[in-house]
């Protein structure tokens, strides 16, 4: 019986053996390279993209720094015109009381 079974096996392995053949290696090359191809175009436009999003924010980078030079400008502006109506504020206080103490003294002269 081991026998029937080693000579089975044999002859199984005989015809798996023959029915066998070699991989065809161009057509395994130019498989691979298609494939590299393909992936080289998707790395680049992956490439592509990422250099127009990089271009984009470079854009609204710049944008925001002219915005924000603007801003510190209209501040800057700003800060000086209220220190300005400050003095202006304080000097017309200044008269008011002036004006008000030379009332005051007229009035005890009289």
């Amino acid at each position: 019986m081991k026998r029937a079974a080693v000579s089975l096996l044999l002859a199984f392995a005989c015809q798996v053996a023959m029915a066998w053949t070699p991989p065809d290696f161009a057509t395994l090359g130019a498989a691979q390279q298609s494939r590299d191809s393909e992936r080289e175009a998707r790395m680049s436009k992956r490439l592509d993209d990422a250099r127009q999003q990089l271009a984009q924010a470079r854009r609204n980078a710049r944008r925001d720094d002219n915005t924000e030079q603007e801003l510190n400008a209209e501040i800057d502006a700003l800060q000086l015109q209220r220190e300005r109506r400050i003095d202006s504020l304080t000097g017309q206080r200044e008269a008011v009381r002036d004006l008000y103490t030379t009332a005051r003294q007229t009035a005890g002269d009289l």
